[in-house]
């Protein structure tokens, strides 16, 4: 290996060299890559225009490449900056996985990245090693290790991506639909309604301990698995575009109970006093002009 160089290993999931695939092995070294300029940007070193050069690629197995960076300014040495910045990723990686929490440089998008990376060492890859030239600094990362990682970064993601949830409206209002679950909505707990007039699934959340009690106190499980059809109230959160996003729950849930209508019932052949369907509409939509 050069001075300064970094070698990436991938190791197949299965026994023969058919099981990786060029998408896994060719994201898995995009990702590596990725997460690196995110390093060098945290290290301050963005500046520098450092640019990873391929210098070779081995398709034997394991999959191999080596690569070393290069300054994009003529005459401007790199080394030293990369070297630190690829430590200072490996010293990341190593800390979500041994000790159990993401560095402060790694953000939302480079924590998105590393979680595709992990995912991938627990379906197709089996193992991927980072290695740098001249420093004891490696990452071997294997499906346990993996595992460990995705479990540290699943809550970090979810923050994020509560925070950056787009509720530019509300309002107070309510939705319809039938009730199809129950879980757990950013560490509170939530209705999960089926609007039947945004066809799909809207979690309405249980934010005020005494509407909780109440309503956990006269409803229980049978209602989930029933479907039930109810009215929730509640502040409705929308986005941008208008479309409900999520309900916090204000009042008491009404059942709503269909009742079995018989069409004769409602004939009225006195309604439009005689006239057509189309003279009746025609003299209504007179009247109110």
């Amino acid at each position: 290996m050069r001075t300064g160089s970094i070698k990436l290993v991938i190791h197949p999931s299965g026994c023969d060299d058919e099981s990786l695939t060029v998408a896994d092995a060719m994201q898995q070294v995009l990702d590596y890559f990725k997460l690196l300029d995110k390093a060098v940007s945290a290290h301050g070193g963005k500046s520098a225009g450092i640019v990873w050069q391929l210098l070779s690629a081995s398709t034997n197995s394991p999959f191999t490449i080596e690569a070393t960076a290069v300054s994009a300014i003529p005459g401007k040495s790199v080394e030293a900056e990369a070297i630190a910045s690829a430590s200072l990723l490996a010293e990341g990686l190593n800390q979500i996985m041994y000790e159990h929490h993401p560095p402060d440089w790694m953000d939302a998008e480079a924590q998105l990245i590393l979680h595709g990376l992990l995912k991938r060492s627990q379906n197709g890859i089996r193992q991927t090693d980072f290695y740098l030239q001249d420093s004891n600094k490696s990452v071997l990362i294997e499906t346990a290790s993996a595992q460990r990682a995705i479990e540290v970064l699943q809550p970090e993601l979810a923050v994020h991506t509560f925070r950056e949830t787009d509720f530019t409206h509300s309002e107070l209002g309510s939705v319809e639909g039938r009730v199809v679950g129950l879980r757990s909505y950013y560490n509170k707990p939530a209705i999960v309604l089926y609007s039947l007039l945004d066809k799909r699934e809207i979690p309405c959340v249980l934010v005020d301990p005494e509407i909780r009690n109440a309503i956990c106190g006269r409803r229980n499980w049978s209602q989930v698995y029933e479907s039930r059809r109810v009215l929730i109230p509640g502040v409705c959160f929308f986005d941008r575009s208008g479309k409900l996003i999520k309900v916090e729950v204000k009042g008491e849930i009404i059942d709503i109970d269909p009742i079995p209508v018989n069409l004769s019932e409602l004939h009225d052949p006195e309604f439009s006093e005689g006239l057509s369907p189309h003279d009746h509409l025609k003299r209504l939509w007179a009247e109110n002009r």
